[in-house]
C-alpha cells in the first residue's frame, strides 16, 4: 500500500457525454511522455486489471481512454490533443 508521501495530486477533469467517458489532463500537469508516464496514465484507468476496479476505465477498450490537452505550437491550431487508449486487459498504453 503507498505511503501519504508516495501520492500526489494531478488536475484533470473527467467528461462524460453520448458513450464517450475519460479523463482529461493537461500535457503540462503531467510527466513528459516516457515510461513514468505510462504508469501514471495506468494507475489511473486501474490497468490491468480486466474490471478496472481500483481505477476510472472500463472492462472494454472503447471505455478505457485517455485525452490529453495542451496549447499548440502551430499556427494553425488552437490545441495539441493526445489520445491514449491503455488496454483493458493488458498493461499497456
Amino acid at each position: 500500500m503507498a505511503s501519504e508521501s508516495d501520492k500526489y495530486w494531478i488536475h484533470g477533469a473527467y467528461s462524460r457525454w453520448g458513450n464517450l467517458k475519460a479523463p482529461f489532463f493537461h500535457e503540462k500537469d503531467i510527466p513528459a511522455p516516457n515510461a513514468l508516464r505510462d504508469a501514471v496514465l495506468k494507475i489511473v484507468m486501474g490497468t490491468p486489471d480486466p474490471l478496472k476496479i481500483d481505477g476510472m476505465g472500463g472492462s472494454k477498450h472503447i471505455t478505457s481512454k485517455i485525452a490529453i490537452v495542451g496549447t499548440s505550437t502551430s499556427d494553425d491550431a488552437d490545441i495539441n490533443f493526445t489520445f491514449a487508449q491503455v488496454g483493458a486487459e493488458k498493461s499497456t498504453i
